[in-house]
């Protein structure tokens, strides 16, 4: 959690400042579709079945936190 999620948090709230003075400030993550919930409960789907709890957690809370800071 703390390299996937907690750290790209703590940046883009340290970065808070810079980016509301830019013009067309942006903040972009990168997840995965092994992080994908929904793939890994679609039979058919390259992922079904896959646990990868840990990596899952922590690419889930990232999606959540760039939807807030959205």
């Amino acid at each position: 959690l703390r390299t996937n999620a907690l750290a790209a948090h703590e940046l883009a709230r340290r970065l808070l400042p810079l980016l509301r003075r830019a013009p067309a400030a942006r903040i972009v993550n990168l997840s995965s579709t092994v992080a994908s919930l929904a793939e890994q409960l679609r039979p058919g789907s390259t992922y079904y079945g896959v646990t990868t709890l840990a990596y899952n957690a922590s690419k889930t809370l990232l999606n959540a936190i760039t939807v807030q800071w959205a």
